[in-house]
């Protein structure tokens, strides 16, 4: 699955570990989800776009 997460996260000027201690996850759990080698739950995905007022498949894509 491709990311953008990275991408989104930037744009907004926001530190790793800033940005995902705003949407309560731990910086490693956010380099991973950056990297791809983690999935996000569905929760969590819908959080992270939520904060960037975009819909899920504009983050991730298969």
């Amino acid at each position: 699955m491709k990311s953008n997460l990275k991408e989104f996260r930037i744009h907004y000027s926001w530190q790793q570990g800033e940005f995902a201690k705003k949407i309560g996850i731990s910086k490693s759990h956010m380099c991973m989800l950056e990297s791809g080698k983690r999935i996000p739950s569905l929760d969590l995905a819908f959080k992270i776009a939520d904060v960037f007022c975009v819909n899920i498949g504009d983050i991730w894509s298969i």
